[in-house]
């Protein structure tokens, strides 16, 4: 299963369970809720940033709490960097990158082993990561 819901198992109750018993049992429900761990993505509007501060969509599958900048990892060769996160709760947000001075190929991952979680107390399933494009046209020459 992919999202979360209720499951509910019912055994009817002249079915037989195993030739040992030999006999009937009472229809018996078993209810179960399933909790899907939850998954995130990194998008961003555009391949080739060529603004200062360049943003980014973070969204998970269903509300997430405890996200901070122990979930998220940038990689750049251009100095960018992302704003600090603290107890984030929600689904998704935008953020933007600062501090972005050089050309070159930006990466921001999204980690599952930073302490974001659903409200079930499930890790994320996945890393995700964005890589892109930075084109500084202001300074470079």
């Amino acid at each position: 299963m992919k999202h979360d819901g209720a499951i509910r198992i019912g055994i009817d109750a002249n079915s037989k369970l195993s030739d040992c018993n030999g006999g009937k049992m009472i229809a018996k429900t078993l209810n179960l809720h399933y909790d899907a761990i939850p998954e995130v993505t990194v998008t961003s509007s555009r391949s080739v940033w060529d603004t200062a501060d360049p943003a980014i969509t973070v969204e998970f599958s269903e509300l997430v709490l405890g996200f901070d900048d122990k979930n998220i990892r940038v990689t750049t060769d251009t100095n960018c960097k992302f704003p600090s996160q603290r107890n984030f709760f929600g689904k998704r947000f935008t953020a933007q990158l600062m501090g972005c001075t050089k050309s070159g190929t930006v990466t921001v991952c999204i980690v599952a082993e930073g302490p974001a979680t659903d409200t079930a107390g499930n890790k994320l399933a996945n890393d995700s990561c964005l890589s892109v494009v930075y084109e500084n046209t202001l300074t470079d020459s």
